[in-house]
């Protein structure tokens, strides 16, 4: 579903800024309709709502990054950008816990970054919006691990919830840096279809596919999470071409670069698999 997000963020005129201030805002108080609906008890410990809360910011530097990618770029350029966070994910929990570290880690990341290096050198024109959306990736890798940890304790509509409060708090903070600072205008009075399209990504991707992502980091690692949500790459670009065109095509060096990236991210379960055969036929070995 990734794929659907950048092309809807495309369609919608609000500057980035305002696409996240009012897509959190409408998560939070569709969830808390919902509770009140259900007469869900969503209330936790004081500490662990902070805990949650303070993930929404993270939450907000990953879409906010993530929005301003697209809208300075395209939407492939943001797909491509997004597809290093395995690798991310990858080299966090290295750092996390040193024991589990694989030596064939550092050849998927340099071919990774062999892969950004061809695109920034082959007359790229979205240099910038690349790097921002690589540090939307490394937001959203940490979101990643983050919210793995609170699957395991909390229901995945809960943290859906304070995540979202917590991100639209962020950007309620962030505004008078916006509007002062910055010397950005702040649309108060959005377009109906803009509020519509901005309701259309709370709802289904907000609230309905970020709660599922959630949930299924109870069994699954963030790292596999990430390896199959970044299948968004190839039918995603396929799908940016097909809706807007010539806007969407870029030089063969970006193609290049891509592919290798997503070498990278593809390689590295067959590589672990073959790690762990590899270490099994061996332990038999010396057994016998």
């Amino acid at each position: 579903m990734n794929s659907l997000i950048p092309i809807i963020l495309i369609l919608i005129t609000l500057a980035p800024f305002e696409i996240l201030f009012y897509r959190t805002l409408i998560a939070a108080f569709l969830l808390k309709v919902w509770f009140i609906i259900k007469k869900s008890n969503q209330d936790i410990d004081y500490v662990a709502k902070l805990k949650l809360i303070g993930s929404g910011f993270l939450v907000f530097c990953f879409w906010g990054l993530s929005f301003l990618c697209v809208k300075m770029s395209t939407a492939s350029v943001y797909l491509v950008s997004l597809a290093t966070s395995p690798i991310w994910i990858s080299l966090m929990q290295n750092i996390e816990n040193p024991q589990r570290r694989q030596p064939f880690q550092f050849l998927t990341s340099l071919n990774a970054t062999m892969g950004i290096y061809i695109i920034y050198n082959s007359d790229f024109q979205h240099g910038i919006g690349m790097a921002i959306g690589i540090a939307a990736a490394f937001f959203g890798s940490l979101l990643t691990i983050t919210s793995s940890h609170f699957s395991k304790h909390y229901p995945a509509l809960v943290v859906t919830y304070y995540q979202m409060g917590g991100s639209w708090l962020a950007s309620l903070i962030f505004l008078p840096v916006y509007i002062l600072v910055f010397d950005f205008s702040f649309n108060f009075t959005p377009s109906f279809t803009d509020i519509s399209l901005v309701g259309l990504l709370a709802f289904t991707f907000s609230i309905y596919a970020y709660s599922v992502f959630i949930g299924v980091m109870k069994t699954i690692s963030p790292f596999v999470v990430a390896l199959v949500s970044n299948l968004s790459p190839l039918y995603g670009i396929l799908i940016a071409l097909l809706v807007f065109g010539k806007d969407e095509k870029m030089n063969i060096g970006f193609y290049i670069g891509g592919f290798l990236i997503l070498t990278s991210v593809f390689s590295y379960p067959v590589l672990i698999n073959y790690m762990k055969s590899y270490a099994s036929k061996k332990q038999k070995r010396t057994r016998t």
